[in-house]
């Protein structure tokens, strides 16, 4: 009797384990867009979808093989779990995930060649965390805190720059700092703000001394 038990509960697992595998492949999309291939898992119809949105954030979803995004509303079935798309050379373009239609956790964004281009964080739709971008190296070169204030059920994102102590970085901050300087429009700048300086009281004082000398010399002159 015991083994019986056990090889009904065999059969149920399998068959449950069988309709989760036939479920997410239904569930998973690939289409071409934009000269890409996007692979992608959209919300099961049949579950209660998200009828609550929040005009602030935006919403991802799938309808006649095309992937939209929508402030405050959607038209077709959520994006729901992993995202990925590539590019022609089947190297990762993008990659993250998404929870109804949101996008949630780490993101990641490459360029053809392989090197990042930036790292997010996101949650509920939100980004969250430090936004870190990269050169055409790979290497990071700038780094914002996204924080986040809560003003009654209004959300607000503020980012924050944070120093980056990478040669990559330094070295652009140089040059940009050298280009701005020999730039004449610069030069320009410096130059009229010199001239609308105010000169020291003393300077003026001693400006009308020397008028008063010079037109004394003249007089003797002219009396001579």
């Amino acid at each position: 009797m015991r083994y019986l038990l056990h090889f009904f509960f065999l059969i149920l697992v399998q068959s449950a384990f069988a309709q989760q595998v036939e479920a997410d492949f239904y569930l998973k999309k690939s289409i071409k867009q934009e000269g890409k291939l996007y692979v992608f898992y959209v919300q099961d119809e049949d579950k209660k979808s998200n009828l609550n949105f929040n005009q602030d954030k935006f919403y991802f979803w799938y309808k006649a093989q095309v992937v939209k995004q929508t402030q405050g509303a959607a038209s077709g079935q959520l994006l729901h779990g992993l995202y990925e798309v590539f590019y022609s050379n089947k190297q990762l373009a993008e990659k993250g995930r998404f929870r109804k239609g949101l996008k949630q956790g780490k993101w990641l964004y490459w360029r053809e060649d392989g090197t990042l281009i930036r790292s997010e964080h996101w949650s509920h739709g939100k980004m969250v965390g430090t936004l870190q971008v990269f050169n055409e190296k790979g290497e990071l070169v700038e780094a914002k805190k996204m924080k986040r204030f809560s003003f009654g059920k209004k959300e607000k994102s503020d980012a924050t720059d944070l120093s980056i102590n990478t040669k990559g970085a330094k070295e652009e901050k140089a040059k940009k700092e050298v280009a701005s300087e020999k730039h004449p429009i610069f030069r320009k700048k410096e130059a009229t703000e010199k001239e609308k300086t105010p000169s020291p009281f003393w300077l003026k004082v001693k400006g009308l001394f020397h008028k008063k000398e010079k037109t004394s010399s003249k007089n003797s002159k002219n009396a001579a």
